[in-house]
């Protein structure tokens, strides 16, 4: 199994105290191919995956929400009913299934529906395909925030040592740097 790379918590914010209070979640899982896998919080049994193309993932992910948790009718009355009935399936390679034309005319009508303020908690983790986040700004009444890693701490195993990063004030420590040093002069001999 690939490791996952993003995550988008989907549900609402609060009116008063904002965060979310999701009901699906989206995994981004990276290895040979991408794939999104759309999970339920209240229904532990449910589980869709869904191969995108990776350069399509921000619209890919948005579309799987319009689409299963929205339910827009707009977008399920120009698919045609072959297309409807792999729906059904828990496992979809939505750029073989739909085709290219389809899919982008999907991805315009997107920008057409009414979200109905679903909001969406982008997690993007290091080492992830994703890009063209902007696009999210062009669906009305879509909520979205995006987090991205800002400080980290990762383990090496090959050379037993911690890296941190700190992006916010984009230094890493000169010490960790020393040592990581260290373990490729001792390599190279």
């Amino acid at each position: 199994m690939a490791t996952y790379t993003a995550q988008i918590l989907i549900g609402r914010s609060h009116i008063y105290q904002g965060g979310i209070t999701p009901n699906h979640v989206l995994f981004l899982s990276e290895n040979s191919r991408s794939a999104w896998i759309l999970r339920s919080l209240s229904r532990p049994d449910f589980q869709k995956v869904f191969v995108c193309d990776p350069n399509t993932l921000i619209k890919d992910a948005v579309l799987i929400t319009a689409i299963f948790i929205l339910k827009s009718e707009k977008l399920l009355e120009r698919l045609p009913d072959t297309i409807k009935k792999t729906l059904k399936s828990n496992y979809l390679e939505l750029y073989r299934v739909i085709h290219p034309k389809i899919l982008d005319d999907l991805y315009g009508i997107l920008k057409d529906i009414s979200f109905n303020h679903i909001k969406l908690s982008i997690s993007i983790f290091d080492e992830s395909s994703i890009k063209g986040v902007g696009i999210l700004e062009k669906y009305k009444d879509l909520e979205f925030e995006v987090c991205t890693t800002f400080y980290s701490r990762t383990y090496n195993p090959f050379n037993d040592f911690f890296l941190t990063d700190d992006k916010i004030s984009n230094e890493t420590s000169i010490k960790q740097h020393i040592n990581y040093l260290r373990y490729i002069k001792d390599d190279m001999y």
